[in-house]
């Protein structure tokens, strides 16, 4: 696609060749495509990001549950005042 945008490009710049209507439709293609592609880029590095903080929080929550699991088990006297 980003040859196909440098060909237009060039177009535009030699005069030469008249820019049809096709060529205009295909570079603001061109330009919403790459646009896409970087929100997808984005989006993807998100969902990564919120995977690793995804499985940190369940290795805490296993941690917690073990822990209160041991506490319950082996409870402490309560201390008299």
């Amino acid at each position: 696609m980003a040859k196909a945008v440098g060909m237009i490009q060039a177009q535009i710049r030699a005069s030469a060749t008249p820019v049809t209507a096709s060529d205009v439709a295909l570079l603001e293609l061109a330009t919403e495509n790459a646009e896409l592609r970087l929100q997808l880029a984005e989006a993807q590095e998100q969902c990564i990001e919120m995977a690793v903080d995804a499985g940190l929080l369940q290795a805490e929550i296993e941690d917690l549950r073990l822990k209160l699991a041991a506490a319950l088990a082996n409870p402490t006297p309560k201390r008299e005042e």
